[in-house]
């Protein structure tokens, strides 16, 4: 009887181990619907951020700035998703603007009158300022017989724009310069200007192209130099000296069909000529000077600061930048080797980690002649047009024949995403899209470049380089990635003065801080807020999740600091590991609930079925004991 008792308890005890260890096999918290369903609803997919910017006035009285009117008008919330339509379920940030006023002291004011001065040149033929009577004859009769009818020269002095930046970050920024601040300097240096605006004074942004390392300049009237009216993009501040002469705000005002009746006043005066028109001393007077005032602080805002999304951003933490060079005048003289220079994958290599180093960029150049795709090469010859000036291929006939090979080029992958760039080299034929010809132009996942010959050769002349492709390509890209132009039509031109490569002013072949920032930026919500949410599923292993919170809280006081690449960083980070530990719970839950049942019914199921067999047999054994 002891004996059989023993046995019964053995076996009691194999049958409660063996449930035991199914309990302890099988996950503690069991699938549920949310490790199958995971949706950005379950966070909110904007979150309000704060943009705290400083307006230093440099040379202006106090007296005639309505500094309630101004801050009233200004503008106190952006989303940079609206604008362009870009898809608002996105997780971005909807931006809260706080302005701090003030004005530079007297003694500081001068000293940078004194370094401007000391450091310009003086120059016959400074540049042209605007024709207000030219201008408002067109603008009641909308006829012009010659752009030059727009401009009235004049002489007078320029700084290098690029000095006076560095001088201004040495000997006044410190004063103002907080790490969670942007920074506008609005300047007023009337007094080096003569009266009748026969003498003015303007600052030259010098540039060398990064491929020929030549001196590129750009002028619409020959004056070989950029009037601009200040410079930025090196540093967290811009500087705008609303005196200074440009001839480019109006010039793109009128090529790019602005309606010039309506648009912001500094198009058509400086503050010399603005001062002229409107008695500042009069309440009318100072309320025209704050309307003034603030369309350019607007400008900056919303174009430089607070930059829209152009599109909705790719996030991805690798990105493949295939340049695959169509040649089509190998035949007129231009081989590759005679452009080899203008190729260079490290250099836009280098540009790109420097502005966006939590990405790996993939770059490589494909360089093929035209005449190897036939079919490419026919539908390009069958779509040319010519308009009595020059050959065209309209934009969509390009864009069809491409979008069939794309995807035959550069297959979509899972683990990065392509961006190729398309490079046509033709020798007299453009791009047209409407009315324009466009050099470069960012079309859904890729850019469509042309170059002809005098583009890239100055005369066409293969031994005097001028400009090669790393410039548009960038530009292009930036496009591709999110980034508007520091200028638009909606909020005006008078911030296009960016050492940016998406400025049209074209005096940078790098990504300014402001659009490194807005990448950034956007790159870091989608990884905060997407991480967020994988929280929401990893309650199972509060030591990982502990660790997802701290890399979540390192994130955010980078962010809060404007140390926005440090951020994104370990957003990036915090969400890799939310995912991983996420997949910890979503996989094994599947698993176990297929091995497990498994298990169980090996073991388990055949006791209960079997049970009334297996209890005789033992009775059988404990009988045969007995004897």
């Amino acid at each position: 009887m002891a004996k059989k008792m023993s046995i019964r308890l053995k076996l009691n005890r194999c049958y409660v181990i063996a449930i035991l260890v199914l309990f302890l096999l099988y996950p503690i918290y069991l699938p549920n619907s949310r490790m199958f369903n995971k949706t950005l609803s379950v966070i909110p997919n904007i979150k309000q951020e704060d943009i705290d910017i400083n307006l230093v006035f440099i040379g202006f009285n106090s007296e005639y700035i309505l500094e309630d009117d101004l801050e009233n008008s200004l503008p106190s919330e952006i989303d940079p998703f609206t604008l362009y339509g870009a898809n608002m379920s996105f997780p971005h940030s909807n931006y809260e603007i706080n302005y701090m006023l003030s004005y530079l002291i007297e003694e500081k004011t001068t000293a940078l009158k004194g370094y401007i001065i000391d450091k310009a040149d003086y120059n016959p033929l400074l540049g042209y300022r605007p024709n207000n009577t030219a201008i408002d004859e067109y603008i009641s009769s909308q006829v012009i017989n010659d752009f030059m009818d727009f401009y009235i020269p004049c002489s007078g002095y320029t700084v290098d724009a690029k000095l006076v930046e560095e001088y201004i970050h040495q000997n006044i920024h410190s004063d103002f310069e907080e790490t969670s601040h942007y920074t506008l300097y609005l300047m007023n240096f009337s007094s080096i200007d003569a009266e009748d605006h026969s003498i003015e004074h303007s600052y030259v942004p010098p540039y060398v192209d990064c491929d020929s390392n030549r001196s590129t300049d750009i002028s619409i009237a020959g004056t070989d130099q950029r009037n601009t009216v200040g410079w930025g993009g090196n540093y967290r501040f811009c500087y705008a000296d609303l005196s200074a002469l440009s001839e480019y705000i109006l010039q793109y005002t009128y090529l790019l069909g602005s309606d010039l009746a309506t648009a912001p006043s500094y198009y058509r005066y400086d503050l010399d000529t603005f001062t002229d028109i409107n008695d500042i001393e009069t309440t009318i007077g100072k309320e025209a000077l704050a309307t003034y005032v603030y369309e350019w602080i607007n400008s900056y805002v919303r174009n430089v600061f607070i930059s829209p999304a152009l599109t909705t951003p790719p996030i991805y933490d690798t990105f493949n930048l295939p340049i695959k060079v169509f040649n089509n005048i190998a035949d007129r003289g231009y081989p590759y080797e005679s452009m080899s220079w203008a190729f260079n994958s490290d250099k836009i290599s280098n540009y790109l980690s420097d502005a966006f180093p939590w990405i790996d960029w993939k770059v490589e150049f494909e360089l093929d002649y035209l005449t190897d795709f036939p079919e490419i090469y026919n539908h390009l010859v069958d779509h040319t047009q010519n308009n009595g000036d020059y050959n065209y291929i309209n934009l969509i006939d390009i864009v069809e024949i491409l979008n069939e090979y794309t995807d035959v080029f550069y297959p979509p992958s899972s683990e990065y995403s392509q961006l190729p760039s398309y490079v046509l080299v033709f020798y007299n034929t453009y791009i047209q899209f409407g009315d324009m010809r466009i050099g470069g132009i960012a079309v859904g996942p890729y850019q469509i470049i042309c170059k002809l010959p005098y583009l890239f050769f100055e005369d066409s002349d293969i031994n005097k380089p001028i400009m090669g492709l790393t410039h548009i390509i960038l530009h292009e890209l930036g496009h591709n990635l999110g980034i508007e132009h520091p200028h638009n039509n909606f909020h005006g031109y008078g911030s296009m003065f960016i050492d940016d490569v998406e400025s049209y002013i074209h005096c940078s072949d790098k990504y300014s801080v402001f659009s490194s920032d807005t990448i950034a930026r956007f790159h870091f919500d989608y990884y905060f807020m997407s991480t967020e949410e994988n929280l929401e599923n990893i309650d199972y292993d509060p030591v990982g999740k502990t660790k997802v919170l701290k890399l979540l809280d390192q994130s955010r006081i980078a962010y809060l600091d404007m140390n926005y690449k440090t951020a994104v960083s370990y957003a990036m980070n915090a969400w890799k590991l939310s995912n991983k530990l996420d997949g910890i719970i979503r996989k094994p839950a599947v698993f176990w609930s297929v091995t497990t049942t498994g298990i169980i019914s090996v073991l388990l199921i055949p006791t209960v079925i079997f049970r009334k067999n297996i209890f005789s047999k033992i009775n059988i054994l404990l009988r045969k004991l007995k004897r």
